[in-house]
């Protein structure tokens, strides 16, 4: 079930790992960037609606749920890259979400794209057979 790996790790799934640890970094930034708008709308006594709040929560269990599936990969649970599919399809909405509704711009693309690589990553030949072992 967690068997370590005897062959050495697929340039694919090392890319997906990569990949993964730079989207954590990231679903951390953006809940920070968040979290600093919202302080300084309230020092500016500004109303802070739910929406801010909400996508800070989003970004926290996005990054814990992408470390988790990360560490799952590298071990090569049986589930991992179900459960990397699964995270990551909930990570586009979400990064569509910061892209609609923070005033980020353009500095929330990657959370949109940087899910899309993680799944292309992940889908072929060389994937298959790392995690059917």
């Amino acid at each position: 079930m967690g068997d370590q790996p005897t062959r050495p790790t697929p340039p694919r799934i090392r890319n997906a790992l990569l990949v993964l640890v730079i989207q954590v970094v990231y679903s951390v930034a953006v809940g920070l960037l968040i979290l600093a708008d919202i302080a300084v709308r309230i020092d500016h006594h500004q109303e802070v609606g739910l929406v801010p709040g909400v996508l800070i929560g989003i970004s926290v269990i996005l990054a814990a749920a992408l470390a988790l599936c990360a560490v799952f990969m590298r071990k090569r649970f049986d589930d991992a890259r179900s459960a990397v599919f699964l995270v990551e399809s909930l990570a586009i909405p979400a990064g569509l979400a910061v892209l609609l509704l923070t005033g980020m711009g353009l500095g929330a693309l990657p959370g949109l794209m940087l899910p899309i690589a993680v799944m292309f990553s992940l889908r072929g030949d060389e994937a298959d057979q790392w995690f059917d072992r």
